[in-house]
């Protein structure tokens, strides 16, 4: 019986451990995630700030984008329709940013790498919605005009 209360206790404090350690994970990952899109919203010419209000941040980054807020209709259609919605929204985040589908494929499967690359990265620069201004822009070459 005194064996049994030990081990019991042991896995009671092994479980105490892993969920400090889950905790702590998921909080650090929270604010790497808040940080980086703290500076694409700045660097998209938002306020940082407005990446942490509640669903004002989705409408701010449909805004960056330029993706209609219609398009939160596909949220609400079973299992495809979240699916849809993301990966029309990390096509565009790209494009907004100037890059491609190689950049957006980054996006959907290893998100939080291409997230810091995209927030942190002092080559990629803001462009317009889904890449509008994209064609009116030569990115500071002159070789554009000549």
């Amino acid at each position: 019986m005194q064996e049994t209360t030990q081990s019991g206790y042991d896995l009671q404090v092994l479980l105490g451990e892993a969920y400090y350690l889950f905790v702590g994970t998921i909080l650090i990952i929270s604010l790497y995630n808040i940080i980086c899109t703290w500076i694409i919203f700045t660097k998209a010419g938002w306020q940082g700030w407005e990446c942490i209000v509640p669903l004002y941040n989705i409408y701010v980054l449909f805004k960056i984008i330029g993706l209609p807020l219609s398009n939160l209709f596909w949220f609400f259609l079973p299992i495809v329709g979240p699916l849809v919605l993301i990966i029309k929204m990390v096509g565009r985040l790209s494009k907004s940013f100037g890059k491609g589908t190689g950049f957006a494929m980054g996006l959907f499967f290893l998100s939080p790498i291409f997230h810091g690359i995209l927030a942190f990265s002092k080559s990629i620069h803001y462009v317009g919605p889904n890449g509008a201004d994209a064609n009116n822009q030569n990115n500071g070459t002159l070789d554009g005009n000549i």
